[in-house]
């Protein structure tokens, strides 16, 4: 297994590769979440919950290859804008943007009382306004299963 951990416009992603020799994996479709942990016994750590895009099979290894990705990244919040903020919460900001996209906000609670200056966005998609001001406050963006 695979995980990649990206940021910004990229989603995070996981790569899968099953062993089925004895013909007992029964695969789930594409488009389907799953929700991936690794670990030890009882001890797993939760590494996220990813859209599977495409499984592969290897009729010679007798091998699927899954790969998912975490986001269901909409297209709209790549369109180029023009639209102009005045100062205010960051918070209000991220949860405006998140709710004209279908999403909702979630901030670290060390961003919930910050404050963005008044921003210009001209020619530039919503996910890039959103990553500039992350980075202003050294912070990430990230689209992920809804929220």
């Amino acid at each position: 297994m695979t995980i990649n951990d990206e940021r910004g416009r990229l989603s995070d992603s996981v790569k899968i590769v099953l062993d089925d020799h004895k013909h007992a994996i029964a695969l789930i479709d594409t488009g389907s979440w799953i929700d991936v942990y690794a670990g030890y016994e009882q001890n797993l750590t939760h590494f996220g919950t990813y859209q599977c895009n495409q499984i592969l099979l290897s009729e010679r290894a007798r091998t699927y290859t899954i790969t998912a990705t975490a986001a269901d990244f909409k297209q709209s919040l790549t369109v180029p804008t023009d639209r102009t903020y005045e100062s205010g919460s960051l918070s209000s900001l991220v949860s405006h943007i998140a709710q004209k996209h279908g999403y909702q906000s979630k901030l670290h609670p060390s961003l919930v009382n910050a404050m963005h200056p008044h921003l210009d966005q001209l020619g530039e998609s919503d996910m890039a306004l959103l990553t500039r001001v992350a980075n202003e406050h050294d912070a990430l963006v990230k689209p992920w299963r809804g929220t």
